[in-house]
């Protein structure tokens, strides 16, 4: 949830540096959910409890796998049409 909290401020400041560290904070969301979830396959003992990265979010949907790279394209989207 910070993550994305952290991101929605960025993306309300606007401006280059806005984007900028709204798509950090979204890069560090994909990672998180891509290693969780590649290890919670892998080595299921590390997580014997479903957290929301584990597994790829299957317990939430798969939200937590495909809503950074809605918001990843969203950022992509703005930028371009702001002609950045």
């Amino acid at each position: 949830a910070v993550i994305y909290v952290v991101a929605t401020l960025a993306l309300a400041k606007g401006g280059r540096s806005g984007a900028r560290v709204a798509t950090g904070a979204i890069l560090v969301e994909v990672l998180g959910v891509l290693v969780v979830g590649t290890l919670s396959h892998l080595v299921p003992d590390l997580f014997p409890d479903r957290t929301v990265w584990s597994h790829y979010g299957a317990g939430y949907g798969y939200a937590p796998l495909v809503l950074p790279f809605v918001g990843l394209w969203w950022i992509h989207r703005a930028r371009r049409a702001a002609g950045e």
